[in-house]
Formats: structure tokens, sequence, C-alpha cells
């Protein structure tokens, strides 16, 4: 009996070490973060006023001269005109997998943190700004990602191109933009 109840506090401590540690990593200095964009001050100490996170390179983005883009921040390729064809959740997933473009199959739908890092939230009109940044064809619509949408699973999240806000509230059935993604490294 002594036994079990040593290794039940023993498997105790543990949980609140790794729940610890996830947490530390998870607040951090904010530096693992990029930075919004935002850098006008709106009242004091909200973003404008702080500022936390990385820097964008003094390149974000790389034409590849291939049909591709790679953010130089994060480390992924994205199509350089993304799909004019709008898809059901499910056919943007089957369309991204399915892909073979610029010699790489290894096409997918993005997650929505993926997404967001496009955002720059300094920009009033976010496809504009996408489109001034090499990108073509950057529709100011919504996009989908890849993520369920935990609260309630028939539907996902998105991003507005328009105005880089993220949204789980439409169902996997209707159709929206679509953006393939994969990592840049070989």
């Amino acid at each position: 009996m002594k036994t079990l109840q040593n290794r039940i506090l023993q498997l105790a401590l543990f949980a609140i070490l790794i729940a610890g540690t996830a947490v530390l990593y998870a607040v951090g200095s904010g530096k693992q973060l990029p930075v919004t964009g935002q850098t006008t001050v709106h009242t004091a100490n909200d973003d404008g006023t702080y500022q936390t996170g990385t820097d964008a390179p003094s390149v974000r983005f790389s034409d590849n001269g291939n049909g591709t883009i790679t953010d130089n921040m994060t480390g992924l390729m994205w199509l350089q005109s993304p799909d004019s064809t709008k898809r059901g959740w499910r056919g943007a997933i089957t369309y991204c997998e399915g892909l073979d473009y610029a010699s790489h199959s290894d096409w997918r739908l993005p997650t929505v943190n993926e997404l967001e890092t496009l955002a720059n939230y300094s920009q009033s009109a976010l496809s504009t700004w996408l489109n001034g940044q090499g990108f073509t064809n950057v529709q100011a619509n919504y996009y989908w990602s890849s993520t369920t949408y935990a609260p309630s699973t028939p539907h996902a999240w998105y991003i507005d191109m328009n105005d880089g806000i993220l949204k789980g509230d439409f169902n996997k059935t209707q159709t929206h933009y679509v953006w393939p993604v994969r990592s840049a490294a070989p």
C-alpha cells in the first residue's frame, strides 16, 4: 500500500513539474513571438507602447522564383498565388495534400497559428499588404486553417485576410479560400 501511495505521489509531482514547465514556456518573455506590427500608441500601455516580440527580419518574404515565397521569420513556404477556388474544409485539406507544385509534394492546409503569422496588424488591409510583399491574388476574404474549432467540432478556424481577424464560427461545409503551406526546410 505504501508503495502505491509513493508511486501516486511521484506521478502527481511529475505532473505538477510538467504543468509548471508548460506554463513557463507559454508565458515566457514574448521574445519568440513575432511583433504584431502595431507601433502607434492608441492608449497608455497598449501593444504600441511595448511592441514586444521578435522583430521581423529585414527581408520578411523571399521570392523563390518558382511560384513560392518563403517567410524568413517562420521558415514556412507559401504558394505565391493562393488558389482562387473556394472549397469546403475537407476539400481544402484534400487539395493541399494532393498538391505537387514547385518540385514539392508535402503541401498541407496551414494551422490557425501558421495563418496568423501572415498578419501584420499595423495594416488596415491585410490582403493589400501581402500582395505588396510579393504575393499575388491574396483575396480580402476568408482562408481556412486545418485547425478544428474545439468548442464546436463541426466548425474550423479561419482568418479574414481583409483585417486579420481569426474566427472559428464557420461550419466545415461552407466554402472559403485555401492557401497551401509547407516547411521551407529540405
